[in-house]
């Protein structure tokens, strides 16, 4: 009876999972398929409750994590984004990117962490980059507020490595690479794993 009242719970849980992922899915096609100028978009999708524009201004230093935001930083970290410690090891940022097809989903996790206190209410704007063959690629990104205790989520996200290896991320002359962290098991929530198959999910 204990094993079947565990498979139940088990079936339950993913059920509701599976929902809330076809739900936020749902929404973002829609938000897809809208035809507006980008102004209008912007203006009419995306609400911020707040102009919130200087670290200065927000009280969330201390005290634990918000869970949707672990939620959505270790949904982002499985695709695009990425943990970016600031020079000294004072404190991390995460950043998060795309590329300007995929402005809409931008824009809406911009307004979700905005809403939450974690970065500048400023909408991020479009910039450009030279891609492969010379072809010039546009691309949105923008970064939370510098805290010490997003320095958990980048010792669990990256490791390390040999110098002589061809890895980008560099603190302190030390380069690492991103990881799979074990802790991953406790903010695998259905919002990450929505923000992870919007973000990327392949």
């Amino acid at each position: 009876k204990q094993h079947t009242a565990s498979n139940m719970y088990f079936f339950v849980n993913m059920m509701k999972m599976m929902l809330l992922t076809v739900m936020l899915m749902i929404m973002y096609m829609i938000f897809n398929s809208n035809e507006l100028s980008m102004s209008k978009r912007v203006t009419n999708k995306y609400v911020i409750n707040d102009n919130i524009t200087k670290r200065t201004e927000i009280n969330n230093y201390n005290g634990p994590l918000n869970m949707d935001m672990m939620s959505i930083i270790y949904g982002s970290m499985l695709g695009d984004g990425y943990a970016e410690k600031r020079k000294g090891g004072k404190g991390t940022r995460i950043t998060f990117q795309q590329e300007n097809t995929n402005s809409d989903y931008l824009y809406y996790l911009h307004s979700l962490i905005a809403n939450l206190g974690y970065c500048n209410t400023n909408l991020p704007t479009i910039k450009t980059r030279l891609g492969n063959k010379g072809k010039i690629r546009q691309y949105l990104k923008f970064s939370t507020w510098t805290y010490d205790s997003f320095n958990y989520i980048f010792s669990e996200w990256y490791m390390p490595v040999d110098t002589k290896l061809n890895i980008n991320h560099k603190v302190n002359n030390i380069k690492y690479t991103k990881i799979i962290p074990k802790s991953l098991e406790y903010y695998f929530t259905p919002l990450a794993l929505a923000i992870w198959i919007m973000d990327d999910g392949t």
